[in-house]
């Protein structure tokens, strides 16, 4: 899939993973993010690693971690969390996150 993002992180992002729902409709995903990015006045291409769950009421939230960087945003790492949201009758999401990253 794909998406726009703002905030910190403002781009656009493309995204591909796996998810598995049990029986009771609970699931666990793992996602890569890849989102061409400017962050704090910086461009360039973060890959961001998503690990979470789901639940059947839509609601779900991951764990976040930067595992490549590239252009002027080499050299950044960082880790995060999301939380969000699924209409169950559109399957759009809206979620929010909060990461903390570091140059060097």
């Amino acid at each position: 899939g794909s998406g726009v993002v703002n905030g910190d992180f403002t781009g656009t992002y493309i995204f591909g993973g796996t998810i598995t729902i049990d029986a009771t409709g609970n699931a666990v995903y793992s996602v890569v993010d890849v989102c061409t990015c400017t962050i704090m006045g910086k461009s360039g291409t973060v890959t961001i690693q998503e690990k979470g769950s789901g639940t059947t009421g839509g609601q779900f939230n991951a764990n976040l971690k930067i595992i490549k960087a590239q252009g002027d945003l080499a050299g950044l790492s960082g880790t995060g969390t999301l939380e969000g949201t699924q209409d169950p009758a559109t399957l759009l999401t809206s979620w929010t996150y909060v990461m903390y990253i570091q140059f060097g």
